[in-house]
């Protein structure tokens, strides 16, 4: 028995409380693409492209992108997602730096539908449906 948590519990009552499904926290839950092939183009406010990056995770305020570098932490940019141009580009900001070659952004308004869509259950267009 471990004591300590109030009441003494068991060692496998400890080990559920640590594998307990995780509670989402955010406003708006993320989303995965549908397929793992949805690229993003990141350029500067002035127009002066920054990266190419791979989206890894998308919700209502933002997106998680793999990315070979984007430089600065801090800073304004634009998001176009590569095969749904029509979609438009997305105002955001750096949020922080995940593991190497991740990056966090934040909209600055709620991701456009179109967008989201685009990127969540657009179909790679190089594979023919089932």
């Amino acid at each position: 028995m471990i004591s300590g948590f109030g009441k003494s519990a068991s060692c496998f009552d400890r080990m559920d409380q640590m594998h307990a499904p995780t509670i989402e926290h955010r406003a708006s839950p993320r989303q995965i693409p549908v397929n793992d092939r949805v690229y993003v183009q990141l350029k500067e406010w002035n127009g002066m492209p920054i990266a190419r990056g791979k989206l890894l995770n998308i919700s209502a305020g933002g997106a998680l992108i793999h990315v070979p570098s984007v430089g600065e932490p801090v800073r304004p940019l634009w998001i176009q997602l590569e095969e749904a141009p029509e979609t438009g580009w997305i105002a955001a900001d750096i949020a922080r730096f995940d593991r190497p070659a991740e990056v966090a952004v934040r909209f600055h308004a709620p991701c456009p539908l179109e967008f989201f869509l685009a990127a969540t259950l657009r179909v790679d267009p190089r594979f023919p449906a089932p």
